[in-house]
């Protein structure tokens, strides 16, 4: 069964603490979180928080420089919190401008994957639109050689940025089927900056149909995200609201405005509309 979190990238200008925010989405009917930083909270405060809402936690954001500058700080907080997941959000975009490029990234992720596999954690890498380069040989994409050479690594794929980049994020999930546990279920309209990252159903994404395939190319998790959201609440309850009825196809557990009331006066959803 594919699951569902939100990405607190989302919702890291809510003027409240992280355990406060953990707390928030414990009330909804989301199953999980993904951790963007820690803001200023420590681990046991975090683990604790993830405890009491009863959340899970899929994965967080690294950046790779800082698995570079503090790798011993960066596991011990990440095994304190119980988070056996980490993904390199970002990588410099020159290095998909060639194979060589490509090449090198992937041996520097495989290394890393390595190191962090001993000490009990995955690792997986979370794209942009600049990892959709084309190559010369026919079809594939600096994105497809970059699986194809990473060893010990998965694959979070953001659906919207790869729609942006104008590739087809369903054609993506079908290809590598198997490496893609976590799927950042974003949407977009391609040709405008502004537009990069659009309500989830606002862009051009067919997300019934990709929620399929992502079920059927063994999907873990879906994941609600919106970078550029100017309604951190409204996109908290629409999350709330739509991810439940396409990752397990049932009727949605509240509308909206319903859900809302219940994220922000800090009540629970009944357990028989769960």
């Amino acid at each position: 069964m594919v699951r569902t979190a939100i990405q607190l990238q989302t919702l890291e200008e809510f003027p409240e603490s992280l355990p406060e925010t953990i707390a928030r989405i414990g009330r909804t009917p989301l199953e999980g979180v993904e951790l963007f930083g820690l803001n200023g909270s420590s681990p046991n405060a975090v683990a604790d928080a993830l405890e009491e809402a009863d959340l899970e936690v899929i994965g967080a954001h690294v950046p790779i420089g800082r698995f570079e500058r503090d790798y011993q700080n960066v596991v011990d907080a990440y095994a304190t919190i119980g988070c056996d997941r980490l993904i390199v959000p970002l990588y410099d975009a020159d290095a998909f401008a060639s194979a060589d490029g490509v090449a090198e990234f992937a041996t520097k992720l495989s290394t890393l994957a390595t190191r962090l596999a001993g000490d009990g954690f995955e690792l997986l890498y979370h794209n942009h639109s600049f990892e959709f380069t084309q190559f010369a040989n026919g079809d594939e994409t600096a994105y497809d050689s970059l699986i194809e050479a990473a060893t010990g690594v998965d694959f979070e794929l953001d659906t919207g940025l790869a729609m942006y980049a104008g590739v087809d994020p369903i054609m993506v999930l079908s290809r590598h089927e198997g490496r893609i546990p976590i799927v950042h279920l974003t949407d977009s309209v391609p040709g405008y900056e502004t537009t990069l990252q659009v309500e989830l159903g606002a862009g051009e994404l067919d997300v019934t149909e990709c929620v399929e395939v992502a079920r059927e190319a063994g999907v873990e998790w879906l994941v609600y995200e919106h970078g550029m959201t100017d309604d951190i609440l409204g996109s908290l309850t629409h999350a709330a609201t739509k991810l439940p009825m396409l990752s397990h196809g049932r009727e949605a557990v509240a509308d909206e405005t319903s859900l809302s009331t219940i994220i922000d006066d800090g009540s629970s959803v009944s357990e028989d509309v769960l």
